[in-house]
């Protein structure tokens, strides 16, 4: 008889914008989104974005000064999490 595959739990975060921007913007509280995401990265914790928050990051991404050089890091950094 095959043995039944365990399945484990996985743990879900939707990230606000403000999570997002907090990281990319190297602001004041940086230090700790960086640490959450590091962790949740370590404990293989699923991060998921909205589509809203897709169309909020890419809203600052056309009103920033360099919109092609800010979409590929934008993009690199949601890919890579």
């Amino acid at each position: 008889m095959a043995k039944a595959k365990e399945q484990k739990e996985v743990t879900t975060y939707s990230l606000d914008t403000n999570v997002l921007v907090s990281h990319l913007r190297d602001d004041r509280f940086a230090r700790d989104t960086d640490r959450f995401l590091r962790r949740a990265t370590e404990k293989k914790t699923r991060l998921v974005i909205s589509d809203v928050v897709y169309a909020e990051l890419y809203t600052g991404i056309y009103l920033s000064g360099d919109p092609k050089s800010e979409e590929v890091r934008v993009q690199s950094f949601v890919a890579v999490n």
